[in-house]
């Protein structure tokens, strides 16, 4: 890497890029649609899911955040997965 330069930004091929076991205990989940990636959070409010946001963002180039109330972000979680 040259001096000055970012890190390259992950280009998602799947629709769920991130690991179940983190996008589940993080309360995160990112969505791919057509190559336009949507984070689905609760809040920025917890110290972890706080860092689990900064770690997405660092890997991905995300344009949207959705929030939903965290039972059902958990399910929706569980519905992507299952797929």
């Amino acid at each position: 890497m040259n001096e000055g330069s970012s890190p390259a930004v992950a280009q998602p091929t799947s629709r769920y890029p991130l690991p179940y076991a983190f996008a589940r205990t993080q309360q995160l989940l990112l969505e791919n649609h057509n190559g336009e990636l949507t984070l689905w959070l609760h809040g920025l409010d917890t110290g972890p899911q706080a860092g689990g946001v900064s770690e997405v963002l660092r890997k991905y180039a995300v344009q949207n955040f959705a929030t939903e109330p965290l039972e059902q972000l958990r399910q929706r979680i569980s519905a992507a997965y299952a797929q």
